[in-house]
């Protein structure tokens, strides 16, 4: 849960019968913000102008919640990857973390379920890479501006 993925999530759970829950690696460097978004907190800076207010609402109303555990995908109709997508030395993408990921949802999730990755990913890794476990994946691309909640109109 981070740039991209706690706004997208914050998002869809203020939907009228909508409910998100986000999965967040136990890791040293981000294992904490499972605790602070459960508590309503925001965990990233930035600009994202009415993002903490949000947070703070669908956790409230009880539409918002975060865990490690990806057994949670098994019940969902649609799934969201938004994962780093670092380069080495060499500035060449690492896809370590979209492999592991791609490769959790594909174990637990239900047949028929969509699945949207939004990452900085050359399109021809979704036919190559571990994210074809997902079968029929389109891309498109799309530009934003740097206000997530500014470009997503609901």
């Amino acid at each position: 849960m981070g740039y991209v993925g706690i706004p997208i999530a914050a998002l869809f759970a203020n939907v009228a019968g909508f409910h998100v829950v986000g999965i967040q690696r136990r890791s040293k460097r981000s294992g904490w913000k499972i605790e602070w978004l459960n508590s309503g907190r925001n965990p990233i800076g930035g600009e994202e102008p009415g993002l903490s207010e949000l947070i703070a609402r669908v956790v409230q109303h009880g539409t918002f919640r975060v865990t490690d555990d990806y057994r949670e995908c098994s019940d969902a109709d649609v799934i969201l990857i938004d994962v780093q997508t670092p380069t080495d030395a060499a500035g060449r993408p690492r896809y370590d973390s979209l492999k592991e990921v791609s490769s959790e949802v594909g174990r637990q999730m239900k047949p028929g379920a969509l699945v949207v990755l939004e990452s900085t990913v050359a399109c021809s890794i979704l036919v190559r890479g571990t994210v074809d476990l997902i079968c029929g994946i389109t891309c498109f691309r799309r530009c934003l501006r740097s206000s997530l909640l500014a470009s997503v109109k609901m």
